[in-house]
C-alpha cells in the first residue's frame, strides 16, 4: 500500500469518517493510552518508554500473570504463539525482525507488542490489511488481558505502598 494511501485513510477516518468502535486499530490505540499511564507513572524514573515496558515485563506479578494466562487463556496464548511464528519486523529499520523464542519470555513478548505500537503509531499499518490486522489484534489481546489487574482504581490509587501487588488484589 502506497504511504499516500495510509495517510489518507487514517486522515479521513480522524476527520468524521464513520469510526467502528469495535476496530481493533482503535480500540488498541485507547488500550496503549491506559497502559501507557500503568507504566508512565509507574517507572517514571525510566527515561525511554522501551525501557518503562520492559521493567513492567519484568515485575515478579507480570511474569505470573503472564505464565498463568498462557496456561489459562486459550486466546492469550493464542495471540503469542501467532507473534512468535513470524515475528514482528521494525519498519524503520526492515532487516530488524522482533522475535519470540520462548512463550514464556515477557520481555520478548513486550517487545515485540512494542514493535506493533510502533508501527502502528508511526504509520506503518493500516485499516484493511490482513496481517496488520491480525499482529494488532494479538497485541491488544496480550495488554488487555496482562493489564487487567492493573486498571483496578483501588490499586491505581494506592501506588504509593510499596509492595502492594495489583495482581494478589484481582485474586
Amino acid at each position: 500500500m502506497k504511504l499516500s494511501e495510509i495517510i489518507t485513510t487514517w486522515h479521513k477516518l480522524s476527520s468524521g469518517d464513520t469510526v467502528d468502535q469495535s476496530n481493533v486499530f482503535f480500540r488498541f490505540v485507547a488500550l496503549w493510552i491506559a497502559f501507557n499511564g500503568i507504566y508512565g507513572a509507574r517507572y517514571d524514573k525510566e527515561p525511554a518508554e522501551a525501557s518503562k515496558i520492559s521493567e513492567f515485563a519484568g515485575e515478579p506479578d507480570m511474569f505470573k500473570r503472564h505464565t498463568d494466562l498462557l496456561a489459562s487463556d486459550k486466546n492469550y496464548y493464542q495471540a503469542v504463539e501467532y507473534l512468535a511464528a513470524k515475528g514482528v519486523m521494525d519498519l524503520s529499520n526492515p532487516g530488524d525482525i522482533y522475535e519470540i523464542k520462548k512463550h514464556k519470555n515477557l520481555r520478548q513478548v513486550m517487545r515485540c507488542v512494542y514493535q506493533i505500537r510502533n508501527n502502528l503509531f508511526h504509520s506503518g499499518k493500516v485499516p484493511g490489511n490482513p496481517r496488520d490486522e491480525n499482529l494488532v489484534d494479538a497485541a491488544f489481546t496480550i495488554v488487555s488481558k496482562l493489564i487487567e489487574p492493573w486498571c483496578n482504581p483501588e490499586w491505581i490509587d494506592s501506588w504509593a505502598e510499596p509492595g502492594l501487588s495489583a495482581y494478589e488484589l484481582s485474586d
